[in-house]
């Protein structure tokens, strides 16, 4: 983030596989969760993915509005308001929060902790 800002890019982070990942900024003094350090990150919800859908899927995640806007319409066929199409765009699934809220996220936390031990097991055995 600092390279970002000293020479004015723009960050988008690779979250597809950092569900309930967070990582220590010094600068701030506080742990940040992925999704929220860039302009915007990407969430995949692939079935082989930490935090899976049945069948593909994915998320934006933004905290800048007009960035927000455009992803709404580009994966809605480019159009803000029904059958206005102001740019080009897809047709991507709509998933709704909510929808994962109720389910796999409320076991995130403990699929994360297994998969942490999982691979520190993996690492003792490779080191022998």
């Amino acid at each position: 983030m600092d390279l970002a800002a000293k020479y004015n890019l723009l960050v988008i982070e690779d979250a597809c596989q950092a569900h309930g990942a967070s990582i220590f900024q010094k600068k701030d003094n506080a742990w940040k969760k992925a999704g929220s350090i860039g302009k915007a990150a990407a969430f995949s919800f692939y079935p082989g993915k930490n935090l899976g859908a049945c069948g593909e899927g994915g998320a934006i995640t933004t905290d800048d509005e007009a960035m927000a806007r455009r992803m709404r319409m580009i994966r809605d066929h480019g159009q803000a308001k029904k059958y206005y199409h102001d740019i080009e765009g897809t047709m991507a699934a709509r998933f709704h929060p909510s929808r994962l809220a109720h389910g796999e996220a409320t076991h995130l936390a403990g699929w994360n902790e297994a998969r942490r031990t999982l691979a520190h097991r993996y690492h003792e055995c490779s080191a022998k």
